[in-house]
């Protein structure tokens, strides 16, 4: 990006520049009044920047320094920064300092601002300079020398404008893809209760030689092998010959060969944690709505090990 590939009149620059980013004013516990809203990155959303949870500091009674905020000061999460959680303060209070405050000039709109950093461009930079292994962060130094694009102050209006319609309708549309969807899931689970209760096939059973007596059984008795755990040692961040299947592999009921992680650790030829095409995964422990869902596994013989599953 350069300024000869933008309109007239705007500019390729960089936050640095335009704001001044990293600059906070902190607050002690005892300075900060019980009715004063504090806000931690839990309270946000990942990438749509939607308030889960609005607490006083008497509800949190939190023990650590705060950074103070205005109301219309944009609030970036500068911890885990893939994770996109960027909101505009509708009302003054304090926050972690894992959460930057950013003090808007008059030269910019804050929502415009607010898309900047939620922009494709900017989570790019953000996720090649964060630094840290377990918990990445953006530095002060990173965050300032980041690009932005500055357009005059009318034009950044109709911007912000034109997306907050726009992606109001993308709200819209998301809502009504997930009714559907649970219309789907419902539909699907009444299909397969009524497959394995005989339902699905009582008219064909009828026409082809009565009803036939079904036979209850334990779902145990139908392995081959005793279920058993899976192995889940820490993982590395560098390429290994060890990949080990992680939950989201699974999740949706359909195996998913790219949620894996390496393992550098040594797992003889011989063991049971390799996986074989047609072994059943179940997950064993997880959120209450994900605890049993199963997938079949279809990838090729000793690519991949298990783990937080059961292997049936």
């Amino acid at each position: 990006m350069s300024n000869t590939n933008l309109p007239k009149n705007w500019l390729f620059t960089t936050l640095g520049k335009v704001v001044d980013y990293g600059k906070t004013v902190q607050v002690e516990p005892e300075q900060i009044d019980p009715s004063t809203w504090v806000l931690e990155l839990e309270d946000l959303e990942k990438d749509t920047s939607r308030l889960l949870n609005r607490k006083t500091f008497a509800e949190r009674n939190s023990k650590s320094s705060k950074n103070l905020f205005e109301k219309g000061d944009i609030l970036y999460g500068k911890l885990r920064p893939y994770l996109n959680k960027v909101i505009i303060a509708d009302q003054p209070g304090c926050c972690t300092t894992e959460i930057i405050p950013i003090k808007v000039p008059k030269t910019l709109n804050n929502r415009y601002l607010f898309y900047w950093l939620k922009s494709p461009t900017f989570l790019h930079y953000v996720a090649g300079q964060s630094h840290g292994l377990n918990m990445p962060r953006l530095g002060t130094a990173a965050a300032k020398a980041a690009p932005f694009v500055l357009a005059p102050i009318s034009v950044q209006s109709m911007v912000a404008d034109r997306l907050d319609h726009l992606l109001a309708r993308v709200d819209s549309c998301r809502a009504h893809l997930d009714r559907a969807a649970a219309a789907i899931k419902r539909f699907r689970q009444s299909v397969l209760n009524a497959a394995v209760t005989g339902q699905l096939t009582e008219d064909w059973r009828v026409k082809n030689g009565g009803k036939q007596p079904w036979e209850r059984l334990k779902l145990g008795d139908l392995f081959s092998e005793k279920p058993r755990n899976g192995y889940s040692p820490k993982s590395v961040d560098y390429p290994t010959s060890i990949r080990s299947l992680s939950l989201s592999a699974t999740t949706s009921g359909v195996f998913q060969d790219k949620h894996f992680k390496y393992l550098d650790v040594a797992i003889p030829d011989d063991s049971h944690l390799w996986l074989e095409s047609g072994d059943i995964l179940i997950q064993r422990a997880n959120s209450l709505e994900y605890v049993g869902i199963s997938a079949l596994f279809t990838g090729e013989k000793k690519t991949f090990i298990y783990r937080s599953c059961s292997r049936g």
